[in-house]
């Protein structure tokens, strides 16, 4: 039986004002000290005393329009103090803030949460930040504070970039002021820092760079940001340069939002007479280039969910040096409109996607829906989990992929159209039969499992299904079904050992090891109806064949306080899957390869990454990827960080980066790539900046031997939401992305 949610109200003075930074505070604020603020506390599970309370269970903590949610909380009342833990989620106007652990006090006016996620309700900010910091947030005053955060737009372990700050100061204005700032990217530490940094709320955005470069010529840019007098928040960028060696540029955009459900984005950019040389110096002649984006997000209250993109590129070319950032790190342009419904353990989902840019190989979906269940209850403990998708599917393939024959004069045209960067593999002869071909399928999975315990053992048994239906096959106009049997269990548990050690020189008090292994084995039977080689190629569900896995996972932390507060000294996670029929499953070899993921943190003002794959098949055995990453703050003027990859069989490099704040307003950067097998240096860039009150100027030398660029640039940024500092001169930002979203 469940128990009755409990009560309780508490009454004390000096109320706790918290606001998420968007907006001034309320006019009351200042006579807080004489007003009474209402605590509302309900659990399932509530124990009461004179002093204290202890909460258990759907934990609902309000006060003066801040609605706090955990699975556990303590409170001490004559402190005017809480403890709150587990899935700990607080919402202000504006913000939600996530995390497993934090702290309020109503007599101090404080909130302070460790490693958090901030997400905008109103999605005025299209990204959601991940922001860990040891010494966790503070919010106070409806000012926000985090210190010596790393700061990053993705939840991934190892972000593929992020920001590593000294501290962030978020005003009830929506005025930002962040200090000490260093960029990362892939782990490596960039040469930028940034003393201090003023980013002023509704302010236009202006920039302006000048410079030469002996990849583009003598150029000009300049770039400006207007909030636009209408009922909602938006924003219209334009873009204007000129480049010797490229002609002029231009571009438009919009960036536009409604409370709470909509947000969306739409720009146009181009250059019309581009007389340079594309990506490995491939000629263009004169050629009309250009992109346009449309991308849109409605996610409704009611648990409706509408997404739309839209991305069309001149040609490919374009897409890799003018969008060199997104070509490599984001995801692959899309143009589709998406539809979903969720409501508690179900959701449904309709999906209509189509190819505008030739050169990609692309699935339509002409459209494609489907209904997703997750963990279903049965009844005695048994859950029931299936996802059913069924639609029209046509392959286009990419025309870059095209051989020249007797049949196609076209090639050498659309060969230089496209710009000869790529050399990928011919289409097969099976691909050819099924290309442009559209397909009805229906493919359904449902799976049954029954989690239990044994002691410190969690175990989950499951059996399940798969079956797929094809209006047509390769060969011929037939219908042609396929199905499989699978089944297996995930084992899991955390074990943990406490040692009595400490150190003053490395801030340690106490070590905390916990080893959590992970382990999953599933199996597939031999698929029964269509043979591969029968099937007409969409996307992954056509490679599901026989197979016999065992995914092994491995995370080892080593914790201790510092400065009251637990942080991990060392994180050390390993990944592989073994194969018990390697010959039959995985080309005759029983490993996978090993994933090593370390972070370390010896010093608070050291920090070492590293990332490596080990391959462990005969042919190849040995590293295929190594990264590690050290970034240290040597003094409050001196930062150093230092980098090495490899990558087999293509190159290894290292990183050295160097900054020095000469006074609160200079700050000198140098930085330097080279490569170790060559001795040859690939990237040497001294950078001067000069911090003024509301932008910043800067020198750039740069030469850039991966792009056969030299440079030197004038740089005018502003202290603005829309447009910040970026690292490097604006050739190389040209280079990298030259739309620059902000």
């Amino acid at each position: 039986m469940r128990p009755i949610p409990t009560l309780i109200l508490i009454t004390c003075i000096a109320p706790l004002a918290v606001f998420a930074g968007e907006g001034p505070a309320p006019e009351h604020a200042a006579d807080a000290s004489e007003e009474e603020t209402l605590i509302d506390v309900k659990a399932d599970i509530m124990e009461m005393t004179e002093d204290s309370f202890a909460a258990v269970g759907n934990v609902r903590i309000t006060y003066e329009g801040v609605l706090l949610m955990a699975d556990r909380a303590l409170g001490w009342l004559p402190r005017k103090e809480a403890y709150v833990e587990g899935n700990v989620r607080m919402i202000t106007a504006g913000n939600e803030f996530a995390c497993e652990r934090g702290f309020i006090n109503w007599e101090s006016q404080e909130i302070v949460f460790e490693d958090f996620v901030l997400r905008s309700l109103d999605k005025t900010k299209p990204l959601t930040w991940y922001v860990a910091t040891p010494l966790g947030m503070r919010i106070a005053d409806g000012t926000i504070i985090a210190k010596n955060a790393t700061v990053s737009n993705c939840d991934y372990a190892v972000p593929h970039q992020y920001l590593r700050v000294r501290e962030i100061v978020i005003r009830p204005s929506g005025t930002t002021i962040v200090k000490g700032v260093s960029y990362y990217a892939r782990g490596v530490p960039l040469p930028f820092y940034l003393p201090a940094m003023i980013v002023p709320a509704g302010r236009p955005a202006l920039s302006a760079a000048f410079g030469n470069s002996s990849r583009l010529g003598t150029y000009a840019t300049l770039a400006a940001g207007f909030d636009l007098p209408v009922g909602f928040d938006a924003t219209a960028t334009a873009k204007l340069g000129y480049f010797s060696r490229r002609g002029i540029a231009w571009g438009l955009g919009l960036d536009y939002d409604t409370p709470i459900i909509t947000l969306g984005r739409a720009e146009f950019y181009t250059v019309p007479h581009d007389q340079g040389t594309d990506v490995d110096l491939a000629t263009l002649g004169t050629t009309h280039r250009y992109r346009y984006l449309w991308q849109q997000s409605i996610d409704s209250p009611a648990g409706w969910e509408l997404d739309a993109e839209l991305q069309k590129y001149s040609d490919a070319g374009f897409h890799r040096e003018y969008f060199r950032s997104e070509y490599f790190d984001d995801k692959e342009p899309e143009n589709r409109l998406y539809l979903k419904r969720s409501s508690d353990n179900w959701a449904g989902f309709i999906e209509a996607r189509v190819r505008l840019n030739d050169y990609l190989d692309r699935t339509e979906h002409l459209p494609v829906g489907g209904v997703h269940g997750f963990s279903q209850p049965l009844g005695a403990g048994f859950l029931w989990t299936s996802a059913t998708e069924l639609g029209f599917l046509r392959r286009k393939l990419s025309d870059i992929r095209r051989r020249p024959d007797d049949t196609d004069p076209s090639y050498a045209e659309r060969r230089e159209r496209w710009n000869a960067f790529q050399d990928p593999d011919p289409i097969s002869a099976a691909e050819e039969l099924g290309e442009d071909r559209t397909v009805f399928r229906l493919d359904t999975i449902h799976e049954v499992s029954r989690p239990f315990a044994i002691d410190w053992l969690k175990i989950e048994p499951f059996v399940g299904v798969r079956a797929t239906f094809y209006d047509k096959r390769l060969q011929d106009d037939d219908s042609i079904d396929r199905n499989q049997l699978f089944y297996g269990s995930r084992f899991s548990t955390s074990l943990y050992q406490i040692y009595d050690a400490s150190s003053e020189f490395l801030n340690i008090d106490g070590i905390r090891h916990i080893i959590t292994p992970d382990v999953a084995y599933i199996a597939r039977t031999d698929a029964w109806g269509a043979d591969l080689d029968e099937l007409i190629v969409l996307d992954e569900t056509e490679s599901i064949r026989q197979e016999e896995r065992i995914a092994l996972r491995l995370r080892n932390q080593f914790q201790t306080r510092r400065n009251g507060k637990v942080v991990d000294l060392l994180d050390f996670d390993l990944e592989t899957d073994a194969y018990p029929h390697s010959n039959r499953d995985h080309a005759g070899e029983s490993f996978s390869n090993l994933r090593i993921d370390t972070r370390m943190r010896p010093h608070d003002r050291l920090t070492l990454t590293s990332l490596s794959d080990y391959d462990f098949s005969e042919d190849h055995k040995g590293l295929n990827f190594f990264n590690v990453a050290a970034d240290a703050e040597l003094t409050p003027r001196w930062a150093a960080g230092f980098g090495h990859t490899y990558e087999r069989y293509y190159e290894s490099y290292g990183t050295y980066s160097l900054a020095y704040t000469l006074t609160p307003n200079w700050t000198a950067a140098l930085h330097n790539d080279r490569d170790w097998n060559t001795g040859r240096s690939l990237d040497e860039r001294i950078e001067l900046i000069r911090n003024f009150h509301e932008f910043t100027f800067s020198v750039a030398i740069e030469n850039d031997r991966r792009l056969d660029n030299k440079s030197v640039s004038l740089n005018l940024e502003p202290k603005s939401v829309k447009m910040p500092p970026r690292a490097g001169s604006f050739v190389r930002k040209f280079a990298y992305a030259m739309e620059d979203e902000e």
